[in-house]
């Protein structure tokens, strides 16, 4: 198990070149370290099998541009990938923890197509892309200030997901528990487990398709559903608290309460028109 580094010397673009590396291409137990240079790394098939990649700030180069589908980063499943740079990223491979640091100010600046069973994001700028991108126990998205992150459609996040800040849109729906302590998440399709929204956090509504939440606990932030669509939005237990407000004023009654709301304390809930209200 050693620690190899890129040092671009070898045939361009090309990440299994030994003369790419320092010593060797990483093999076994390795991990492989790419944090300096500007090399354009592109490299449609990648044969090296290892254990754990680091992309450091140091390079500044780009990976995967140009590549259909993202570059591959190993032949196998990592242990660790860890992503703290601002160069152009476009990635696709599996890992049992997925970190990411940093990443480039643009719209398309880092795109994800892989899988991870632990995904966390604790920094980053302009737009971070997951495109079919698997997530199985817990996805966290921590300190990003203005970063927006996309996960489309043809994503699957299962177990845990928390949030504490950033913006978030999310296309294919979340499984298991969601808890917004700050930032906003946008549920632009897909169906939802529990959403907790606590520490001013947002959860805006903006589907175009029918879908459900099986229960939404909202303590202190917003839920708003004024930008859906008149496709149904079915929701079980709804639980409001002193600080959460509940705003579902769209004109087309697009929500569906399987129970009573229930006022744990002096919450907002806003009524679209037509909504006949019965107190119990």
């Amino acid at each position: 198990m050693a620690t190899t580094y890129w040092t671009g010397a070898g045939s361009a673009s090309d990440f299994d070149d030994a003369s790419n590396w320092s010593g060797s291409a990483p093999s076994s137990g390795d991990t492989a370290v790419i944090a300096d240079k500007d090399t354009a790394i592109a490299d449609s098939s990648v044969t090296s099998t290892y254990a754990n990649l680091r992309i450091g700030e140091g390079f500044t180069g780009s990976i995967g541009v140009g590549v259909s589908g993202g570059q591959a980063v190993a032949n196998a499943a990592l242990t660790e990938i860890d992503i703290n740079t601002k160069a152009k990223l476009s990635l696709k491979g599996s890992a049992t923890y997925l970190t990411i640091s940093d990443t480039r100010g643009s719209t398309d600046g880092f795109k994800w197509h892989g899988s991870a069973d632990y995904l966390r994001i604790l920094g980053g700028s302009g737009t971070m892309q997951f495109i079919g991108a698997d997530v199985t126990t817990s996805t966290e998205v921590f300190g990003l200030g203005g970063t927006t992150v996309t996960f489309d459609s043809d994503c699957d996040l299962a177990g845990s997901y928390v949030q504490d800040s950033g913006m978030v849109e999310c296309s294919c729906g979340i499984a298991g528990t969601v808890e917004v302590r700050g930032g906003t998440l946008t549920l632009k399709a897909g169906n939802y487990g529990t959403i907790t929204i606590t520490g001013g956090g947002r959860v805006i509504d903006e589907r175009t398709a029918t879908a459900s939440i099986t229960n939404l606990n909202v303590y202190n932030g917003e839920f708003t559903g004024v930008n859906a669509s008149g496709d149904v939005m079915t929701i079980g237990t709804v639980k409001l608290y002193e600080n959460g407000t509940i705003d579902e004023r769209n004109g087309a009654l697009a929500y569906t309460f399987t129970n009573p709301i229930q006022y744990i304390g002096p919450g907002k809930f806003y009524a679209d028109f037509g909504r006949k209200l019965t107190q119990s």
